[in-house]
């Protein structure tokens, strides 16, 4: 065999054994998201329905908002007393979180955003700032600014104590405000701690970010009816 021929073969094994390895690659890289999403309907339940708000007619409406809370909180929710701005979706099945609160709003004007925030902030006790910053692993949104809150919530009824973890998430002129609102003896739980996370990050906030968040839930729902049905 001449030289050409032995530089041949070899840049052929040499091609050949980087396709595989890129071919392993892809392939675990789509048995990682395989596994995530599987993770993340374990822990997160059907999307919220977006606050049934009313709008005058000089105000600006509310940004659309797309959200997976943690699993056995319902999709529908009520406006909290004395706001138009803030709902609570309860809990409805067996789970630590005893519900989620939810706030949208159009940033415009002198002070907005501080008046979004008291709005959601006043309704709680004890609320408390948390350093650092979202975005580090598990949670990586680069298209989402947030600041996080502690705080306790008044008793509901005969439902234990609570501690509530408070986000206020901005892009651009849209804002929203979630609040997790956990027994208070689970809030330090691993698994609460996920459940957030994982649904932090399906937030779609203003279009065509949510639209987008929530055609991507459709389509991935309908390929696993595919994939049962076979």
């Amino acid at each position: 065999m001449n030289r050409t021929v032995s530089l041949l073969v070899a840049l052929a094994l040499l091609s050949a054994g980087c396709g595989v390895q890129e071919y392993e690659r892809r392939m675990l890289k789509e048995q990682e998201r395989v596994a995530y999403l599987d993770e993340e309907n374990r822990l997160l339940d059907e999307p919220l329905a977006a606050p049934p708000r009313k709008v005058g007619e000089k105000e600006t409406p509310p940004p659309n908002v797309f959200l997976r809370p943690p699993r056995g909180i319902g999709s529908a929710g009520q406006a909290m007393p004395g706001s138009k701005i803030v709902f609570y979706y309860a809990r409805t099945g067996n789970s630590p979180f005893l519900g989620v609160y939810l706030a949208t709003e159009t940033l415009e004007g002198k002070d907005a955003q501080k008046k979004f925030d008291d709005e959601m902030l006043r309704r709680f006790s004890s609320v408390a700032p948390v350093a650092g910053e979202l975005g580090k692993p598990p949670l990586r949104r680069d298209d989402l600014r947030f600041r996080q809150f502690t705080a306790e919530a008044p008793k509901m009824g005969g439902e234990p104590e609570s501690k509530v973890f408070l986000y206020f998430a901005t892009r651009g002129t849209a804002a929203a405000a979630v609040g997790y609102r956990v027994e208070k003896g689970r809030a330090a739980d691993a698994a609460v701690t996920q459940a957030i996370n994982m649904s932090l990050d399906t937030l779609g906030l203003g279009d065509p970010q949510a639209r987008q968040k929530e055609s991507e839930h459709k389509r991935r729902k309908q390929r696993m009816s595919e994939t049962r049905a076979r």
